[in-house]
């Protein structure tokens, strides 16, 4: 699991960076992305020490969900974005933000269920 979070965590630094760069680095908010996947980088490394492992997880799937609220809260502004008849590159980074850290989400919570059924079993 901490191979998913890291790789999860390069994907949301790369959208945040490929994001600032195109809006001309004058919207700092287009790092949201970068800030999120910093931080799920961190705890995906932390997570390969095992005494950590658990609670980096779960504390990683709230950072995501942190993430996933805040850009999905931006998809209010949808109806007055396509007015112009142009996608706003804050919807759409928001949009993929938002579809990372949902499948990041689920890949988690799959894993969790997971590994509570092995342990009970045993």
């Amino acid at each position: 699991m901490p191979i998913v979070t890291i790789i999860t965590s390069l994907l949301l630094v790369a959208l945040g960076i490929i994001a600032f760069v195109t809006t001309g680095s004058t919207h700092h908010t287009a790092l949201i992305p970068a800030f999120i996947g910093s931080l799920l980088f961190l705890m995906g490394i932390l997570a390969y020490h095992p005494p950590f492992r658990k609670h980096t997880m779960h504390a990683s799937v709230l950072v995501s969900l942190i993430g996933c609220l805040g850009a999905v809260s931006r998809f209010r502004h949808i109806p007055t974005g396509f007015m112009n008849g142009n996608i706003p590159p804050a919807l759409l980074t928001s949009g993929l933000m938002a579809t990372l850290c949902l499948g990041y989400i689920v890949i988690a919570v799959s894993v969790f269920i997971r590994v509570r059924k092995t342990k009970s079993a045993q």
